[in-house]
Formats: C-alpha cells, sequence, structure tokens
C-alpha cells in the first residue's frame, strides 16, 4: 500500500519521516515546486475535488490518477499560491484600506469599480475559474460502468 501525504509543511513532512520510519511507502504532494517556510493547510477547491475523484477513477492504477491530477492541475495550483503569496484575491480590500481608511471615504472614487474588477478578473483567469476557460474544459462526467474496480 502506498500512502498519499498532502502538503510538504511541518506536519506532512513529519507525518512522511514517521511513515518511513516504520517501513511504510509514501509520497508527499505539495502545491509549489519551492515550498515557503509558511504553510498555508489543505484547500481542495469543488473544481479540483471533481478532478481528483475524475482522475482516481479513470486511472488504471491509484499512481496513474495521482499523476494525471497532478500534471493537470498543479501549474494552475502553482500559479494561485505564489499570486496568493503576492497579495492574491486579497488585493482589493488591501488596497481599499489603503485607499480609503476612514468611514466616510468615497471608496468608488479611490478604488473605482473597474479597477477591482479587473483585479478579479486577473485572479479568475490565473486561477482557471473564467468563464471562458471553464466553459472550454473537457466534463469530468463519469459513465459509472466506466469506473475502473479496485
Amino acid at each position: 500500500m502506498r500512502i498519499a501525504v498532502v502538503g510538504a509543511g511541518i506536519t506532512g513532512l513529519t507525518t512522511a519521516l514517521s511513515l518511513d520510519a516504520a517501513g511504510l511507502d509514501c509520497v508527499v504532494f505539495e502545491a509549489v515546486a519551492q515550498p515557503a517556510p509558511l504553510g498555508v493547510g489543505i484547500n481542495l477547491l469543488p473544481h479540483d475535488a471533481r478532478a481528483f475523484a475524475y482522475h482516481l477513477a479513470t486511472a488504471a492504477s491509484l499512481d496513474a490518477g495521482l499523476a494525471a491530477y497532478e500534471a493537470e492541475r498543479r501549474p494552475a495550483t502553482e500559479r494561485i499560491v505564489l499570486m496568493n503569496r503576492a497579495n492574491g484575491p486579497d488585493q482589493v480590500m488591501e488596497l481599499a484600506e489603503q485607499r480609503a481608511p476612514n468611514l466616510g471615504d468615497d471608496l468608488d472614487a479611490r478604488l473605482p469599480m473597474a479597477e477591482r474588477k479587473a483585479i478579479a478578473d486577473e485572479y479568475k483567469q490565473v486561477a482557471g475559474f473564467d468563464p471562458r476557460t471553464l466553459n472550454a474544459r473537457a466534463s469530468y462526467s463519469v459513465d459509472r460502468g466506466f469506473i475502473r474496480a479496485g
């Protein structure tokens, strides 16, 4: 049996070392190629969960399913993680606090809706959440008769 450890943070690496010391085969999965000292925990969004389930259901083996999922989702996930570290979706809140720190400040004048929308649209595009990308992607629906056994 091969055990998947998700995340190369302190908990994931400690778990992997413990499993290895016990003689168990494990593999560590990390969202980014270069982990940072600050961990963020596990976050599997609905579209990632669908992709994960699809690849596990349609691959010839667990390893093949994990490899297919990683090949598909790792590039986008890495871009999201790196973007989050650079302020990501919180950027609008940070800008609002900087430009309109007082209760009576006119947020629309200091941070126009077009600018807020552009920030959100860029994040959606990088993350693969924009409608064009989502609509162009193949379906993750699986015919129940196609799912591999065991």
